[in-house]
């Protein structure tokens, strides 16, 4: 997901584009840890229910948008092709 970010801006963009990618980054970790917390609260298996049902959304959300022209189109080709 960095390396997506990191094609998609310049080079004048690229501290911009990844500072704000690990603030969201360490964002979301702060959340989940309270999220953790009060989950563990209800039952002690759930946050890893939860981990397993973000796991298989995510899943979801890579098979149907890397198909897609404009996410394709950063992908950066393999050694050896041009």
């Amino acid at each position: 997901m960095l390396s997506l970010f990191s094609e998609s801006a310049n080079a004048d963009e690229q501290g911009w584009v990844m500072g704000i990618t690990i603030a969201l980054f360490t964002l979301g970790s702060g959340l989940i840890s309270l999220a953790g917390d009060a989950m563990m609260a209800i039952d002690a298996a759930l946050p890893f229910i939860t981990s397993v049902a973000s796991f298989l959304v995510a899943l979801v959300f890579i098979a149907t948008l890397w198909r897609q022209t404009d996410v394709r189109s950063l992908e950066t080709p393999t050694i050896g092709k041009r």
